[in-house]
Order: C-alpha cells, then structure tokens, then sequence
C-alpha cells in the first residue's frame, strides 16, 4: 500500500484550530487505509466533494426546510459522485463515505467561530494557520510539494499583514457608501441619508442606517476589491483581510475578494475558505435560501444554517425529531448517484 510521506509537524501544529486538522487528518487516514491510495488523491477527492457541498448547500436548504429531503444534485454533481465513488471498492465505500462526511462535520465545526469578535480567529494565537483548517490539512497530510517548500503563510503571519493594509476598514467601508450616496443617479440613497439626520437616537439610527439608507446606497454602490494575484495558496491572506472589515460589510457583499494560483488543488481550497466564511456573497446566499421559510436570525456559517434548516423541518413534522439521517454525512450521498445521459 503505497505511503505517505509524513511531514512531522511539531506540537505548535495542533495548537488551537490544530485540533480540528488533527480530527480531520484521522477521517481520511481511515480512507487511506482502506482503499490504499496516496493521500494526495485521497484528500484530492474530498475537497472535490467539500467544494460541491458547499455550492449546493443552498438549494439543499431550501428544499430541507420545505420538504424535509435534501434537492436533487445536478447532473454535474451527480457525474461527480459516481465517478468518486467508483474509485473506491464497493465493499468498502460505506465506511470510506462516512470517513468523508465525519471530515466535512468536523470542517464545518471548525469555521463556526467565524472571523470577527470576541472568541473568533480574527485573533492572534488561535492556532497555526488559524481558520485555514483545510489549507493545514492540505500541508500536513497531502502536500505533493513538500520537497520544493510549498507551504502557507501562518496565521498570526497573515493577520499582521492584513492589520497593515486594512487598519480603518470600517471608515473604508462607509466612505465607499457615503460616495454612493452622493451619486447623482442615486436620489433614494440622498433622500433616506438627508431623512436619517432628524434620527438622535443611536439605537435608531444604527438601525436606518442598515435598514434604510444601507440598502438604497447598494443601487450604486462600488465594492473594495480585494485582490490575490501571485498565489493564493488556500486564501488564508484573504481571510485575513476580510477580517480587518465589519463583519457586516464583508457578509453583505460590500468586499469583494478574487485570488489565482497555479495550483489548481489552490484555487479550490481558497474557494472553499471564502464559503466557509461567508466572503463573496456565500452568507446571502444561505440567507437567502432560509428567508422564505424562516424568520430566524440569519446564519453566520454554514453549519448553522443547516441546523436551522433542520430545526424547521423537525417544527413542521416534515421529518421526525429523532432522525438521525439528516446530517452532513448525507451531503456525501451514500447511495450511488445516477448519472444522468
């Protein structure tokens, strides 16, 4: 059975979010040992699923919340599964499959702190890569290119150099909304702003201000445009930054973070952390998916959403409330997919 080259992280490695890689590197390593594969494609196949997940989580909600079943994949996803699942011994693939779908639970865990406030990685010292779970995951248990030095920036590393670019994020934030207020093909935006001045309640007009003139500046508003062009690795330095602005801001779409790498298993794990996290728009998505059937406080990850989203389903008897079917492991499929002609 061919081996992995074990990278022999010190302690500081499973310090913090470390515990989560730790957990995370177990799943696979059973998916390792039976099926016999590299690592490399072993973690290569599941970050391909995490990804497909991620993206059809939205649908999944809404169909969870309203039908207490999952939505049916896309002929793409479902061509994606088959042909996962059929590089696996038959035999074996149930318990390969819920190796895959512990490692996704417990990657979903991991983002629940989020990036901003008290507790959360938007902190320095909360592990070696911080919220980049999956990226430490990539480094210690598949990185093909240990022997040319391919590694990440660390956590504490990132967070300082994004506290450097970015340190009045939220005056950043409102001077790109002050300036869409004032464009002259924006009279709503200048209207509710001039209205919002008779407001001297603080309470109150924090609240128009999200409420009321937020929304009218988005007509024309212009997002900061956060770019990582030279490799982006896993995008742990675009998490950094994201959480050097509001995390209002940055879950409402007014940043917009792009990144490139060579690596294509990069690119892929960079788009994973910005749904993680809810960067681009992700958060709007999930709330959106939930907002015709709840009026629940809007999620901030992933894992909660799907929570709510069961927790609905359980309200409306649409599924028992103790099944114990809905989980992420399901998001895996355990059963083979038809492929679509």
């Amino acid at each position: 059975m061919p081996s992995r080259r074990h990278s022999k992280p010190g302690p500081s490695h499973f310090h913090g979010s470390g515990q989560y890689v730790r957990q995370i590197i177990k799943c696979l390593e059973k998916v390792n040992a039976r099926s016999g594969y590299h690592a490399y494609q072993i973690f290569d196949d599941w970050s391909q699923l995490v990804e497909a997940c991620l993206e059809a989580l939205p649908a999944h909600l809404t169909a969870l919340a309203q039908t207490g079943q999952l939505a049916e994949d896309t002929a793409e996803t479902k061509q994606l599964f088959a042909r996962i699942r059929s590089r696996y011994d038959q035999q074996s693939a149930a318990e390969i499959w819920s190796a895959f779908g512990q490692a996704l639970a417990i990657l979903l865990e991991s983002a629940e702190p989020g990036l901003w406030g008290p507790g959360s990685y938007g902190n320095f010292d909360v592990g070696y890569m911080g919220p980049d779970v999956i990226g430490h995951t990539y480094l210690l248990y598949a990185s093909p290119n240990q022997a040319r030095a391919q590694i990440f920036t660390p956590w504490n590393i990132a967070l300082m150099m994004g506290q450097f670019l970015v340190p009045h994020g939220e005056r950043q934030i409102h001077d790109r909304v002050k300036q869409a207020c004032q464009h002259p093909d924006n009279i709503l935006a200048q209207a509710t702003l001039l209205a919002g001045l008779t407001v001297d309640n603080p309470a109150e007009a924090r609240e128009w201000f999200f409420n009321r003139v937020l929304p009218a500046a988005m007509l024309t508003y212009d997002p900061i445009r956060v770019g990582d062009p030279a490799g982006c690795g896993s995008g742990v330095l675009l998490l950094a930054v994201a959480a050097c602005f509001p995390e209002w801001a940055v879950r409402l779409n007014c940043v917009a973070f792009e990144g490139s790498d060579i690596d294509p298993q990069c690119v892929r794990l960079a788009k994973i952390n910005c749904m993680l996290y809810g960067l681009n728009g992700y958060t709007l998505r999930l709330t959106e998916a939930l907002q015709n059937v709840s009026d629940q406080v809007p999620p901030r990850s992933p894992g909660q959403a799907y929570r709510q989203a069961v927790s609905l389903a359980k309200e409306t008897q649409l599924v028992a409330s103790s099944a114990t079917s809905l989980t992420f492991a399901d998001l895996f499929r355990q059963q083979p997919a038809e492929v679509e002609g």
